[in-house]
């Protein structure tokens, strides 16, 4: 098993806004293939103008079931009300990027796994309690299923059947082979060498190094980092001595990129990328403390301390004016390796306003797949840039392969590869009119 694994349990690049200010119509439909965290769907919606009723339906394609429930959770951590607005960020951060988390946030998971046990057997229940989400798509037995993901993390943080810092280790060191003895050095090699070239500098050697060696991303808060992250658990299939198959839970996620760099590595405020001594002041978390909070702020309303009471009355009764981002947002979960769910059926022809696909999902980027898009479409394939055992040439050829396979399919785009550096674009945007 690569560093990598054999599923992704956060997306690769950074978070945008999937629909420009020129795209009208008071109701879109975005297909969301392989993006693996709920980035895209948070971003877009903190744009949405405050005024404006737009109606925002997600579909959300994933290849394994224990992503579609890390959606269900880090939703419910999005707009969960009794969270003020540091708290929502910290627990956002902590569940979402580390393997080690503080107990209350264990205890935050065991209560939503418990709601999301009685979700899956009752879909009336989950309409009527959690309105946002929707996976009356799922098959009966993949229902069973992920109730049993649910069930998993719920189990107590004793139980010694899932030790991450015994299964992470050993993922370290079968990646690293005989470079484990100096790790630090190779952590080193691909922060500077890697990471830092693609365009990800503000990430700080304390922080990388700590995700890479023990999987502890992102630190906001003083506390007992101690209990396992559950969330991030998977299962896969290996054989034994005796030959034999058996199926083996731990975990089989990314040990090399991290996942700093959806909110992590790109801020509108210039000022966190200040240097001193030609080093930068701050690190990736920082960064992505920021973002976040700027994000939930315009997600939802809380109170600022530093304002005046009455202020503080008139913003809260400004914001009732105002419609209720997540009444206006439907999230659709599949699961499924490719779009033949959406291509076998007509009411999908022509239905999608907007079409993204993950640096994984590249073969899914077909000429039958533009056959989902409404006219006109924007549709984006990522960049593959933060796969850091990619080479430049080899990123380069992925691009202009998607470049060119998109422009035969009769898509518009404006952008181009630089084969010197093909690490400045993010994503490909193309036009379906």
């Amino acid at each position: 098993m690569d560093g990598y694994g054999n599923l992704s349990w956060w997306g690769f690049t950074p978070a945008f806004d999937l629909i420009p200010k020129d795209i009208s119509g008071d109701e879109l439909n975005i297909l969301l293939v392989n993006s693996h965290d709920p980035r895209l769907i948070l971003k877009t919606l903190s744009r949405i103008p405050e005024n404006e009723n737009r109606r925002m339906n997600f579909y959300v394609v994933e290849p394994f079931l224990e992503q579609l429930g890390r959606f269900m959770l880090l939703l419910s951590v999005a707009f969960e009300e009794r969270f003020g607005l540091q708290e929502t960020v910290e627990n956002y951060m902590e569940i979402f990027g580390n393997t080690l988390i503080r107990k209350p946030n264990s205890n935050y998971i065991i209560e939503k796994a418990n709601q999301f046990i009685k979700y899956v057997v009752d879909l009336d229940l989950m309409k009527d309690e959690f309105p946002m989400c929707d996976i009356s798509s799922l098959k009966h037995k993949e229902r069973d299923y992920l109730e049993g993901v649910f069930k998993f993390w719920r189990e107590s943080s004793s139980d010694r059947s899932y030790e991450i810092h015994k299964i992470w280790d050993i993922r370290v060191r079968q990646f690293l082979g005989v470079r484990y003895d100096t790790k630090e050095n190779a952590f080193d090699w691909d922060r500077i060498m890697k990471a830092h070239e693609r365009g990800a500098n503000i990430i700080h050697q304390y922080e990388y190094n700590s995700f890479r060696s023990k999987g502890l991303a992102f630190e906001s808060r003083s506390g007992d980092y101690d209990v396992p992250n559950r969330t991030l658990s998977s299962p896969a299939a290996f054989t034994d001595k005796s030959g034999d198959k058996v199926i083996k839970r731990g975990y089989f996620g990314d040990i090399v990129t991290g996942p700093f760099m959806g909110f992590g590595i790109e801020s509108e405020n210039h000022d966190l990328f200040k240097k001193q001594n030609n080093m930068y002041m701050k690190m990736s978390t920082d960064v992505c403390t920021y973002n976040l909070t700027e994000l939930f702020k315009k997600l939802r309303s809380f109170e600022d301390p530093a304002v005046e009471s009455e202020t503080i009355l008139e913003e809260v009764e400004e914001f009732e004016k105002k419609s209720d981002v997540s009444k206006n947002l439907s999230v659709k979960l599949f699961h499924s390796k490719d779009l033949n769910h959406f291509l076998s059926k007509s009411k999908f022809s022509g239905f999608f306003d907007c079409v993204f696909f993950g640096c994984d999902s590249v073969n899914l980027f077909t000429k039958d797949a533009t056959k989902l898009a409404r006219k006109p479409c924007l549709i984006y394939t990522e960049s593959p840039k933060y796969f850091l055992e990619l080479k430049k040439e080899q990123v380069h050829t992925v691009l202009q392969t998607l470049l060119d396979n998109g422009k035969g399919f009769g898509l518009k785009s404006d952008d181009q590869i630089d084969e010197k550096d093909p690490f400045k674009l993010n994503r490909l945007s193309f036009i379906y009119s």
